[in-house]
């Protein structure tokens, strides 16, 4: 069931002020695992508007997850327009790509 609008814009507002709550709410059926504490070390880095940082993290660490649900939540409330993928190489940034899109034409 859709929530009326006036639910729909508190939930939209409770999102936009707690980002971290939005992935763990919006992002669920992408965490199956339990969240350790570096995600939100590694979210709060992208929040912080740095313009340079680095996550050394472990192969499956899942930073590009938590970059696609970031770049994600950052169209949705407008924080950018345009953003930039890079990978390893095209059809990794493709794959990137089809992530996102994928959230947003079934979440």
């Amino acid at each position: 069931m859709i929530p009326p609008d006036d639910q729909k814009t508190k939930l939209l507002n409770m999102f936009h002020a707690d980002r971290m709550l939005a992935h763990k709410y919006l992002f669920q059926h992408r965490h199956k695992n339990e969240t350790p504490e570096f995600h939100s070390r590694i979210l709060k880095t992208f929040y912080s508007h740095r313009q340079k940082a680095v996550a050394k993290v472990f192969r499956g660490g899942a930073k590009s997850t938590l970059a696609e649900e970031y770049v994600i939540l950052g169209c949705l409330f407008r924080d950018f327009r345009y953003p930039l993928l890079i990978g390893n190489s095209y059809d990794a940034a493709c794959e990137r790509m089809e992530a996102i899109k994928h959230e947003f034409e079934t979440n």
